[in-house]
């Protein structure tokens, strides 16, 4: 199995950044979309391999498939662990596939349309660069079309979403804040204080190790990353490092089956570890006309800093509280936000949402 922070140097799978605001503008007036005609939907519902219909728009065993794969992949997967996703991975997959249609069809009711140039600068926000598509359409066996294509919708039902709940403001003369979803977000003082002592025990910070994961290609070159690396030097890995701070306590997990582990454990500030092979996942020599080829990897670990333990302290931790009960508000408000648009939607089966 490959580990999971082996794909994502090439995958790029990185958390959404916020997006910026800018000034809001008076939004048109709009009209509610037409009903549809519940029969025709139910009828095609019934279709073989078809799992769920939206207004129309069918979603296929195949969609699902396809998109439980790309997620993982994106992830970290290995690609035999993609071969056949579990169960709640494919339910998550047509969840997930299911709501973007939902958000993204009212977005593009209301007039958003995202260019090609403003998808790739969105993607640049959402994952810190464009990712590459190519590499995972031959993983996922679809084209390089078809992932700008799901990247396109996932990132119209975010901006919509975002600005429902007021988090977004620079498609607002498009899309207007709902007051009520916005409020749902807020986090007021009093909730804070009651939310800190609920959690105390949860703030209270363990011994983490702050490191950076250098990738190579072959062995020499690892061998000078980490000459350069013990001399004070940037070391010229082949993709950028991967930044990490965990806790003690999931290091072993994070490197399950590699030596780093025990390393990672026990390095003091400022060492370099040896390099570690692994296999990475690439493309074919003969481009997407071959099966995806493995080839090794060469790990190594710069240890930056070891940070000890501490008990919750209000002073300290009431920015990431804020933030964990925001986040905690907006999934309740996003939430919300779907089931309201559902309501206005002809889907099958009933209980999709």
């Amino acid at each position: 199995m490959i580990p999971s922070f082996c794909l994502r140097f090439a995958l790029l799978a990185a958390v959404a950044a916020p997006l910026s605001a800018q000034s809001p503008s008076t939004p048109p007036a709009t009209q509610p979309p037409p009903a549809l005609d519940d029969s025709a939907v139910q009828a095609k519902s019934n279709a073989p391999g078809m799992r769920a219909t939206i207004n129309g728009h069918a979603i296929t065993a195949h969609d699902v498939l396809v998109e439980a794969r790309a997620k993982m992949l994106m992830e970290g997967a290995s690609t035999v662990d993609v071969e056949s996703p579990p169960a709640e991975q494919l339910q998550e997959a047509l969840a997930n596939s299911a709501r973007e249609i939902l958000l993204t069809a009212e977005a593009k009711r209301l007039g958003l349309e995202i260019s090609e140039y403003e998808l790739d600068e969105l993607m640049r926000q959402f994952y810190g660069q464009v990712p590459d598509l190519d590499l995972l359409a031959t993983l996922t066996g679809t084209s390089a079309e078809f992932q700008r294509d799901r990247m396109r919708r996932q990132i119209t039902a975010a901006l919509y979403t975002r600005h429902r709940l007021g988090l977004d403001f620079r498609y607002s003369h498009l899309i207007p804040a709902d007051p009520r979803l916005k409020r749902l977000v807020e986090v007021r003082p009093e909730e804070l204080k009651v939310e800190f002592e609920r959690r105390r025990e949860q703030l209270a910070l363990p011994a983490r190790a702050h490191y950076l994961i250098y990738a190579f290609d072959d062995r020499d070159a690892a061998a000078r990353g980490i000459e350069a690396l013990e001399h004070g030097r940037e070391a010229l890995s082949t993709r950028q490092p991967l930044d990490e701070t965990l806790s003690i306590d999931v290091i072993p997990e994070r490197f399950a089956g590699l030596a780093l582990a025990e390393w990672t454990l026990e390095a003091p500030a400022g060492a370099v570890s040896d390099a570690v092979v692994i296999s990475q996942t690439a493309p074919s020599a003969d481009g997407a006309n071959g099966p995806p080829v493995e080839k090794p990897l060469f790990l190594v670990v710069h240890m930056l800093e070891r940070l000890p333990g501490r008990a919750a302290d209000f002073a300290l931790d009431q920015a990431l509280l804020m933030r964990t009960l925001r986040d905690e508000n907006t999934e309740r408000a996003r939430r919300a936000l779907v089931l309201e648009e559902a309501r206005k939607a002809v889907v099958w089966p009933p209980d999709l949402f």
